[in-house]
């Protein structure tokens, strides 16, 4: 049986949300990523708390980083079992 893939959703963002997001996905602070793109840290703050695009764009990616990790480790295990059985 095949598994159902789930598209990735699209968020309208502006250029400098999608820089600051890629920056905090990267593990870099709100004041690091506010100075990168040019704007206030408040404005980055707002943008993660109250803005729902980029809300729902940060959620996304956070979600899809887990499940790639979460594919990794179900291999590893599998490859481990496998090496242990053999």
């Amino acid at each position: 049986m095949a598994r159902a893939t789930r598209a990735t959703p699209s968020y309208e963002l502006e250029a400098d949300q999608a820089a600051a997001l890629d920056l905090l996905l990267a593990g870099q602070t709100v004041t690091a990523a506010a100075a990168a793109v040019g704007v206030a840290r408040e404005t980055v703050s707002r943008w993660r708390n109250n803005d729902p695009a980029f809300q729902a764009a940060y959620n996304a990616a956070l979600q899809s980083a887990h499940d790639a990790m979460s594919k990794k480790l179900i291999d590893a295990r599998a490859r481990a079992i496998d090496t242990l059985a053999g």
